[in-house]
């Protein structure tokens, strides 16, 4: 995803969930209807790389764990 200089916005995200790993889109999910919802802007505003920039910290889903996700790896 690309981000502008511009964006007052900056989200910064671990590894996705496997929702938004399957549409190959962060915060593609539930998590981030409620994300859009908290900040008050839309989805077409989220995606807006010059209003947000979304800085992933794992580039896919690492796979479950007995507690939760599994820690990003290190390929992604």
């Amino acid at each position: 995803m690309q981000w502008h200089p511009a964006a007052r916005i900056l989200i910064a995200g671990q590894a996705p969930g496997q929702k938004a790993h399957d549409a190959a889109k962060p915060f593609a999910d539930a998590s981030g209807e409620r994300l859009r919802q908290w900040l008050g802007i839309t989805a077409e505003q989220f995606y807006n790389p010059k209003l947000v920039a979304i800085l992933p910290m794992g580039f896919c889903f690492p796979g479950r764990g007995k507690s939760g996700d599994l820690p990003p790896r290190p390929e992604c």
